[in-house]
């Protein structure tokens, strides 16, 4: 599988305290990844891995064929949100690799 398929773009992010976050990230290229169920469900349990490892709450999420909406709201007063969205952003990624 090409690795275009399973790297996203991103963007700065803040970290603040009992901030809500809205995330959206679309894949390299817009390549609607996400058009696929088995991708969807890669990514869902990325998201779950990083929940329990960065200790946050996922308030609602969206698969769209080329983007993903995320809500967050990490649970501890210094967090990092780079490192969370790195987290479940290399998770999906790893595992999607291992698909093609």
């Amino acid at each position: 599988m090409s690795s275009k398929f399973v790297k996203f773009k991103t963007r700065k992010s803040r970290s603040e305290p009992f901030y809500t976050h809205f995330l959206t990230f679309s894949t390299l290229e817009r390549h609607p990844f996400f058009a696929n169920d088995q991708f969807c469900q890669i990514l869902a349990e990325s998201i779950v891995r990083a929940k329990g490892k960065h200790n946050f709450a996922v308030f609602a999420y969206v698969f769209m064929p080329d983007h993903i909406h995320l809500v967050v709201f990490p649970l501890d007063e210094a967090y990092d949100m780079g490192i969370i969205l790195k987290a479940v952003k290399l998770g999906a990624t790893k595992c999607a690799q291992h698909l093609g």
